[in-house]
């Protein structure tokens, strides 16, 4: 009775998995076939639809609850649409189940894996609808199953996942200390995807930190495991990462040569959050040239993936995104209504960072509207989360802002406080940004010369392996040769043999055929420099030689005739 209770408790605090009417995308999928309510296939990629179809008749096959689990596991772990989401709180209700069923001790082992996995899964759900206290507990929860089954993959991801939470809550030591924990214990494993995802977030952090240079080292790293691995998912990420480093460096146009570049392998393997991802920095970039429209395009693509994926810190982001593009384009109103609309998400979510840019946003719309009540209210909750956070860029719009609004005000000392720190908070930056130059420059050169050395060794690659080629064609072509001049010197020995003219007309065309194919596989490399592989000029090409070689050919087959014919 307790686990039923705590089941329906668990999908209550979940809102929204409740049937509803059907609407015109033509209505919601058959329960009794495909487990959940809601689920509706026209909304589903192939892919997805694929992943379902297999595996939901695997489930409905099976004959026991252990091969139900692990079909249902494929659709939680692979499954793009959020409707994954729903799968895996039946997937962990079916596990509780089985454990309260007296398992044998080797069933149990099974349970408990899929158990950690689940909590672990539930977990990240929670983490995505803002809801940490929540996610913290059950990653936890999900940690300890997976010490007592030795699954150090499993902790090192949980690890990394609760990196990701605080640091989302501005508490950037604390996410650099849990991170770097993942990547120390993920190195005792042989999961070299897991160190890819932890060498990724740690360059993140050091990003973030101004730390061009360390970031760079990480992802470099990345990068290097996911090509080893063809990992594409994983390779699009270190290309946005690395795009980035150009975009920081001002290289406009070879940060989005990396972002297109990602955006086109994210569509090819269906991986939306990864197209979501490409599409926000590919708005940033034609935001920052001056090109809204556009802008606005990618960010709104963006912005309908992440509302089908239900991610809420994501939808928060984009819907700034937006509103600083209306802004820019001078629709105050607008870009309000998107500012104030993000603002109720990021409360719901916890993410500090976010939180203090939106509020500093909407303050500046205030304060140009003339409301200065408000405008002095949203810049003391800037002010407070920028110091809580100890940004100094963060701080400085804060103050900025609060001293125009003193000013405004009439609030002389007041005004002249907040332009003294926002004045300091400028001096500090100004050292720091002289010091990310010096970085990024010493960064720049690095980043370069490593793409030198890759290039240079892809070339020596290159000819080595063409090289071997030559050698290898060379040889090939010399024993034809060889081939062909024995053959001549066979027809030309049947002089001591008489034989009939038909037999005679067909060993000289056989020898002159395999010399005429000789000769075109022996020039086609040539040609191909003048033809540039283009059929009409192949054609015309080989019609000179077969020209040049029918008079040789006639006079050679009356004289070889003549000798062996009788």
């Amino acid at each position: 009775m307790k686990h039923i209770i705590y089941i329906i408790l668990f999908i209550i605090s979940f809102n929204g998995v409740a049937q509803e009417p059907a609407n015109r995308t033509g209505g919601f999928a058959d329960k009794s076939y495909y487990l959940v309510d809601s689920l509706v296939l026209e909304e589903l990629t192939k892919g997805d639809m694929e992943l379902i179809e297999s595996s939901l008749k695997l489930y409905h096959s099976a004959k026991d609850d252990t091969s139900k689990i692990n079909a249902l596991n494929d659709i939680c772990e692979n499954m793009m649409h959020k409707s994954w989401e729903t799968y895996q709180i039946l997937q962990h209700e079916l596990v509780l189940d089985q454990l309260n069923r007296n398992p044998t001790k080797k069933q149990k082992k099974f349970l408990l894996s899929a158990q950690g996995k689940s909590m672990s899964n539930l977990a990240y759900i929670f983490q995505l609808r803002g809801q940490v206290e929540k996610a913290l507990l059950f990653y936890s929860k999900s940690s300890r199953i997976f010490k007592s089954l030795g699954n150090i993959d499993g902790i090192a991801n949980n690890l990394n996942n609760v990196a990701n939470i605080y640091e989302h809550q501005g508490d950037i030591n604390t996410a650099l200390n849990y991170y770097h924990k993942s990547l120390d214990l993920i190195k005792e494993t042989d999961n070299s995807e897991g160190i890819a995802i932890s060498l990724n977030n740690v360059g993140f952090i050091y990003l973030n930190q101004g730390n061009i240079a360390e970031a760079l080292k990480y992802w470099s790293e990345a990068l290097s495991i996911r090509e080893k691995n063809n990992d594409k998912k994983g390779v699009t990420e270190s290309l946005i990462n690395i795009g980035g480093v150009y975009y920081d460096q001002g290289e406009k146009e070879k940060a989005l040569q990396n972002y297109y570049k990602s955006l086109k392998i994210n569509k090819e393997i269906g991986n939306k959050r990864g197209m979501s991802h490409s599409l926000i920095w590919l708005g940033h970039v034609h935001s920052e040239q001056g090109e809204e429209e556009k802008a606005l395009s990618y960010y709104n693509e963006s912005l309908n993936i992440q509302k089908e994926l239900g991610n809420k810190q994501s939808i928060a982001n984009n819907l700034n995104n937006i509103g600083r593009v209306y802004l820019k384009m001078g629709e105050q109103d607008t870009a309000l209504k998107y500012f104030l609309n993000s603002l109720k998400l990021v409360e719901q979510t916890g993410d500090k960072p976010s939180m203090g840019i939106i509020l500093s946003n909407i303050g500046g719309i205030y304060l140009k509207k003339g409301l200065l009540n408000k405008a002095e209210s949203f810049g003391n909750q800037t002010i407070q989360i920028a110091k809580e956070l100890g940004y100094p860029s963060n701080i400085q719009n804060a103050a900025a802002l609060l001293s125009q609004v003193y000013e405004a005000q009439n609030k002389g000392m007041k005004s002249l406080e907040m332009y003294k720190l926002h004045v300091q908070m400028k001096d500090s930056l100004n050292n720091e940004a002289t010091q990310k130059a010096t970085i990024r420059q010493q960064t720049k050169y690095e980043f370069e010369k490593a793409q030198i050395v890759k290039e240079n060794e892809a070339n020596e690659q290159t000819r080595v392996l063409a090289e071997a080629t030559g050698r290898r064609n060379n040889l090939q072509y010399s024993l034809i040769f060889l081939g062909i001049l024995l053959l001549f010197g066979v027809i030309l020995s049947l002089g001591f043999i008489k034989v009939s003219s038909t037999i005679a007309e067909g060993i000289i065309f056989f020898a002159f055929l395999i010399l005429f194919e000789f000769i075109l596989v022996f020039t086609e490399p040539y040609l191909e420099n003048y033809t540039n592989g283009q059929p009409m000029y192949n054609l015309l090409a080989n019609s000179l030689l077969a020209l040049v070689i029918f008079p040789v050919h006639a006079i050679l087959e009356k004289l070889l005739k003549k000798r062996i014919m009788k």
